[in-house]
């Protein structure tokens, strides 16, 4: 996405992960019963001009930041590319 803003994507993926969370997460009304689920999700950002990874070590990548949330007991968990961390233009 040229002339897009690194910070402002991820920003947005990170707004659209919470949102994903908190649908997840909602309570389902069953007919004897509210169940209700948990989630966690990680994500793992890396800048357009950078060399991407393997889909494979992308999976590993953000799996890593899941199980950091479920350690943490919070929703998501978010790791940036150093140059996505610093907001730093491609």
């Amino acid at each position: 996405m040229a002339g897009t803003d690194g910070a402002h994507i991820g920003a947005t993926a990170t707004s659209l992960a919470m949102r994903i969370h908190e649908r997840l997460c909602e309570p389902i009304e069953l007919y004897r019963a509210t169940v209700r689920v948990g989630a966690s999700i990680g994500l793992y950002l890396i800048e357009p001009a950078e060399r991407v990874p393997s889909a494979g070590r992308m999976h590993d990548l953000a799996d890593g930041r899941m199980y950091e949330a479920k350690r943490a007991h919070e929703p998501l968990k978010v790791a940036r590319t150093a140059r996505a961390a610093d907001g730093a233009a491609a």
